[in-house]
């Protein structure tokens, strides 16, 4: 099954499934939508500074402008840190920092060209955007292009910073960034 079995109307929020059994699966932003959703409702409140993480996916938000430090953690090499990075917040705005790999879960990202687990040179997509949807979309979609597409998505949307931890031919993990991720990188 694939999205051409799914008919979108654009003149009244509703879809249709044209093969039976079929559903749609949420999981490339669910945890972006619900932390967004989070935010949304806490704003309200007396709070001053939020820092919300479900699985992983993290969305920072502050009323004064101030700074996070962030680790990325090694794909290849369980429980090792890769780098770290200081997030710089602005007054009243969020910052989500979303990453996807199969290294804790293996096989679970899908190709939708294929229907089937995404295979490839990257170990890791991280994406900081501002809103924690975006985040958790592009680090999934970013994952399954593949390295050579995904390097070139990245560098026509420098606002959001990419972070891709990929296997070199001859082995050993390479990395390419784009956006912001060199000014604020630390070794760790």
């Amino acid at each position: 099954m694939n999205h051409k079995n799914l008919e979108i109307y654009a003149t009244e929020p509703s879809v249709r499934f044209l093969v039976e059994g079929m559903g749609v699966d949420a999981g490339g932003i669910g945890k972006g939508h619900a932390l967004d959703r989070a935010l949304e409702k806490m704003k309200g409140g007396p709070i001053e500074r939020a820092v919300l993480n479900f699985g992983g996916e993290i969305l920072y938000w502050s009323r004064e402008p101030s700074e996070r430090l962030v680790a990325v953690r090694d794909p290849v090499r369980p429980g090792k840190i890769w780098k770290s990075l200081f997030l710089k917040i602005p007054a009243s705005t969020s910052s989500a920092v979303a990453t996807s790999g199969n290294a804790e879960r293996p096989g679970h990202l899908l190709d939708p060209r294929t229907g089937r687990p995404a295979e490839g040179r990257i170990r890791s997509a991280t994406v900081v955007a501002p809103d924690a949807v975006t985040a958790d979309a592009l680090s999934t979609a970013l994952f399954v292009m593949g390295l050579e597409e995904a390097k070139d998505f990245s560098r026509r949307f420098p606002d959001y910073w990419v972070l891709l931890l990929y296997e070199k031919p001859g082995g050993g993990l390479s990395s390419f960034m784009s956006g912001g991720w060199a000014e604020f990188l630390m070794e760790p």
